[in-house]
């Protein structure tokens, strides 16, 4: 099982109410009872700012980015009253052509702990809406702009293979061929997700916008890919190897 670089995490943004973090991929948010022992976001960011932090979400410990947490029960409290109304915009690389922009509305099936004992069970689901945008289609795949107003488990990962676009990379809902073609080739050794922008309303009042760039092994992985589009870059903020000013 790989596992994330030791070391402190990028802070995006910090203050009495909260602190913003780049999560690197391969690092859990917090402890299980599977692994009790792991390295995990929660103390990292807990040894960093030398205090007590809270969680306000998760990111799967493959995905990268924008990773938040409050300082208080307080802050985490009013920031979880607001967190439904937040803009959270995901970069997500899927096998083959989109529409260029369309919504995903499927009801999603709980974790199997979640459910509710009783004949019903297997039947409950939860409402999930996924708004897609298309950044541009290379290599037989397209870069994706995913935003969500839900955020069930495995949402994202789990809506788009529902549609036949599987995250490349995904072990557990893509297709295994595509994801060792892309391994073997150009090097991706994992999901290809990342919590790119968030826009919440902050505890203080007004609004916080918030951004992590893209992971550098998802970024080495593009930059092997031939003809990867201009816009892919100039979306990113980066210039690929090799081009000229």
């Amino acid at each position: 099982m790989q596992e994330s670089t030791p070391g402190p995490l990028t802070v995006l943004h910090e203050d009495d109410a909260l602190v913003a973090v780049s999560k690197p991929p391969w690092l859990m948010v917090h402890r299980s009872r599977e692994a009790p022992d792991r390295d995990v976001a929660l103390q990292r960011v807990r040894d960093q700012v030398g205090g007590w932090v809270y969680p306000l979400h998760r990111l799967d410990r493959q995905a990268s980015g924008v990773l938040v947490f409050a300082r208080s029960p307080e802050a985490a409290g009013a920031l979880q009253a607001g967190w439904d109304a937040a803009r959270k915009d995901y970069l997500t690389l899927v096998r083959g052509e989109t529409p260029e922009a369309w919504e995903i509305t499927r009801p999603l099936r709980k974790r199997k702990q979640e459910l509710r004992p009783g004949p019903d069970a297997e039947a409950e689901s939860q409402p999930a809406r996924t708004a897609l945008r298309r950044v541009a289609h290379f290599a037989r795949s397209t870069l994706l702009v995913a935003s969500l107003d839900t955020g069930r488990r495995h949402q994202i990962r789990r809506h788009l293979s529902g549609e036949a676009r599987q995250i490349l990379g995904d072990r557990r809902y893509g297709k295994s061929r595509i994801n060792d073609h892309h391994r073997e080739h150009f090097g991706l050794e994992r999901l290809f997700l990342h919590a790119w922008r968030l826009r919440l309303a902050h505890p203080d009042g007004g609004e916080l916008a918030l951004e992590a760039p893209l992971a550098p092994d998802l970024l080495a992985y593009l930059g092997r890919i031939p003809d990867v589009p201009a816009e892919v870059w100039a979306l990113l903020g980066v210039r690929p190897e090799g081009q000229g000013a």
